[in-house]
């Protein structure tokens, strides 16, 4: 069973694809997911994942905020059929590392 588990984290990190990490600047509504806080693109609807922050306090969650800091987005391949199913974001995940953020605008 281990070694299966280590093939299956082998083979998903030869999947990913990260890119340059660039600073950026998001204004948009602070959610939480299963993974973590996030924050909802007001331009765009896109989601961006906070590297560090697990959730927003309940008082937190709803509002508009500004989040700065380095964009990594990651790009993962679906999994193998003959595969365990696991968990995973297929696609491109946008995640902000070193995130700080401001409510209100």
């Amino acid at each position: 069973m281990k070694t299966l588990y280590l093939l299956i984290l082998f083979f998903n990190i030869l999947s990913c694809n990260v890119m340059k990490k660039q600073e950026i600047e998001i204004i948009g509504t602070s959610e939480n997911t299963k993974i973590g806080a996030v924050v909802i693109s007001k331009e765009n609807n896109e989601i961006y994942y906070l590297d560090g922050l697990k959730s927003w306090q309940e008082n937190e969650r709803g509002k508009l905020v500004t989040v700065t800091g380095l964009l990594s987005v990651t790009t993962t391949m679906p999994q193998e059929e003959n595969n365990p199913i696991i968990q995973q974001i297929v696609g491109e995940k946008k995640t902000i590392l070193k995130p700080k953020w401001k409510f209100g605008n």
